[in-house]
């Protein structure tokens, strides 16, 4: 097994399979690109933070927010609870903001600090849920109007909406571990259609008798294209 998996490694620096992998890469870091979009298109319910105004897990505003299907605008309603997905909604009728109107995406401490200056010092060390105090975003505008302050209580999902509005705005960088796993990984299936091929080779069929079914404007003449073709 130690041997497979150093014979293995071996291939896969070899000058051929670096070639293989510069090849693959513009097409993976596009499948990197739209699996990061498709996450904003798929929607996510988060926790409006506003201004003045107790935040905390048991007493929010929800917002539903997603992005459009070309990647222009952020529509966005509230919404009763977090279980409340129409897929009917009319989005036309909703609120929605421009990508080209945002400057940039508010994080990590700096995110915190908006939060606490959106509700105040005294609110925020009341809030019984300092998770959301941490993890979240504001999406500050061009025209310096107030920002949309968002929060949840899944990392994860906070982290992907990071990456896909930053990659709307062109400040994402493609995480190279991310490129190099899902190119390890499709290297590792081509290797396997390649060390495994098939045990009979796949038929080619006949050249057609006639060509009859050529438009006249395309006729080579049949017998010249039966004789070009032997």
């Amino acid at each position: 097994e130690k041997e497979r998996i150093e014979t293995d490694e071996l291939e896969l620096k070899s000058s051929a399979i670096q070639d293989l992998q510069q090849h693959l890469r513009p097409s993976i870091e596009e499948l990197v690109k739209t699996r990061k979009k498709n996450v904003l298109k798929k929607g996510f319910h988060f926790a409006k933070v506003t201004k003045g105004k107790l935040f905390s897990s048991d007493k929010k505003i929800l917002y539903y927010i997603r992005l459009d299907e070309h990647e222009r605008f952020l529509w966005y309603f509230e919404c009763p609870d977090s279980t409340y997905i129409n897929s009917k909604v009319d989005f036309v009728n909703k609120k929605k903001l421009s990508i080209s109107d945002i400057k940039r995406i508010v994080t990590g401490s700096e995110y915190s600090e908006t939060v606490v200056q959106q509700i105040g010092m005294k609110l925020s060390k009341k809030s019984s849920s300092h998770l959301f105090l941490k993890q979240g975003f504001s999406i500050e505008f061009k025209d310096q109007s107030e920002p949309l302050t968002l929060a949840a209580d899944d990392e994860e999902v906070v982290l992907q909406w990071i990456d896909g509005l930053n990659l709307l705005l062109g400040f994402e960088h493609l995480k190279e571990k991310e490129i190099n796993r899902l190119l390890d990984l499709e290297v590792r299936i081509r290797l396997l259609n390649v060390l495994n091929p098939p045990t009979n080779p796949p038929q080619i069929p006949e050249l057609p008798k006639t060509f009859e079914w050529i438009p006249d404007k395309y006729h080579k003449g049949p017998q010249r294209m039966l004789n070009d073709a032997y």
